[in-house]
């Protein structure tokens, strides 16, 4: 019942294209679309239907998707998401982020958002005529700095911007210590991070760790396509109800720091515009040991 609710709330969505795919009846293949569906692509669930018979680029459409589902449906992956070009009714080009999710056996999740923004951000980048000298970056990067010293934003202020994912991300944990030059490690275990910095994160387990003091920690994860690996010790535990909360302070160099902060910026970008992480090890109660929210 709680799944049915969530799942009608996302049926209404202001921001989603929502569309249910009947994988098993292609001339009903578009079985509900949303409003903010039919806003987008200017068509209701009859045209759509009536266009993949009929109209070579929907036709494409429909066996792209055949194809994504069934490796959805084979296992392989539990969902795919992929950047798509698509010509509304008045002709005119949408770009949006497609996410499609397998439902039932016979059902998919076919949700499609607005992606315009970061397309024409990437054509201003590849329009660039030549490409820009070392000198040339290094004295726009200070003029920057410079700038952003000015008006008060300060290295501290960088470190310490902070992101809550809201949903939290999977990583798996190592602990290890070097004793007497040797480096003796413990078998990973997947943890919830649900903040992190440029400084360090937040994570919680449903189990205390043993000796946690005594460790460093590495923490490997995906975010955004970007692979991190994050060392850090804990500096701040506390006890939250059936979880336990850690904060972690890093130990890492500033190329290491730059690489985070600049996904994060991006995380917080999607964040902000209501966007769907993508290439992210977002956490499952079947993946993860620590019980989420």
């Amino acid at each position: 019942m709680k799944n049915l609710v969530k799942f009608d709330k996302l049926l209404k969505s202001d921001t989603l294209g929502v569309a249910i795919l009947n994988v098993k009846n292609l001339t009903n293949f578009f079985f509900k679309t949303n409003d903010k569906f039919k806003e987008f692509l200017q068509y209701d669930e009859d045209t759509l239907n009536q266009l993949i018979l009929t109209d070579k680029e929907y036709s494409n459409i429909m066996t792209e998707i055949m194809e994504d589902a069934n490796e959805i449906i084979k296992g392989k992956e539990s969902y795919i998401t992929y950047p798509k070009e698509y010509t509304r009714k008045d002709l005119s080009k949408f770009w949006a982020l497609v996410s499609i999710t397998r439902i039932s056996d016979s059902f998919l999740l076919y949700i499609i958002q607005d992606n315009s923004t970061i397309r024409k951000m990437e054509k201003d980048i590849n329009e660039l005529i030549e490409p820009l000298s070392e000198e040339e970056v290094n004295e726009y990067c200070l003029k920057i700095k410079k700038q952003t010293i000015k008006e008060g934003y300060s290295e501290k202020d960088r470190r310490y911007f902070r992101v809550d994912f809201g949903i939290p991300v999977c990583a798996k944990m190592y602990l290890f210590q070097n004793i007497k030059g040797s480096i003796m490690g413990f078998s990973p275990n997947n943890v919830c991070i649900y903040n992190i910095s440029g400084n360090g994160l937040c994570f919680y387990t449903s189990y205390e760790l043993p000796k946690y003091e005594e460790f460093k920690m590495v923490f490997k994860f995906s975010l955004l396509g970007v692979k991190l690996r994050l060392i850090g010790e804990v500096v701040r535990v506390r006890r939250v109800k059936n979880k336990i909360e850690y904060g972690v302070k890093f130990e890492i160099n500033e190329t290491e720091t730059d690489k985070l902060i600049g996904v994060l910026n991006e995380v917080s970008i999607m964040k902000r515009n209501g966007m769907t992480f993508y290439d992210t090890d977002l956490c499952t109660s079947c993946k993860c040991n620590a019980k989420l929210k």
